[in-house]
């Protein structure tokens, strides 16, 4: 169960390293021309907080 709780962290950690990045980007050309990538950024992020925090809590 730790073996797979590290694995959930790392793949957390890397992926929580694009998505802001791509978030920043959508940002600064607009929003409004890249809504779904703006969209897809924060669902990832919130979905690497959550991977983050259920790793935590197995550990």
């Amino acid at each position: 169960m730790r073996a797979f709780a590290f694995e959930l962290t790392l793949l957390c950690l890397l992926t929580s390293m694009v998505f802001p990045v791509a978030l920043l980007g959508a940002i600064s050309t607009g929003i409004a021309r890249h809504e779904r990538l703006a969209l897809l950024a924060s669902a990832g992020l919130a979905l690497c907080v959550a991977g983050v925090w259920f790793a935590i809590m197995l550990y």
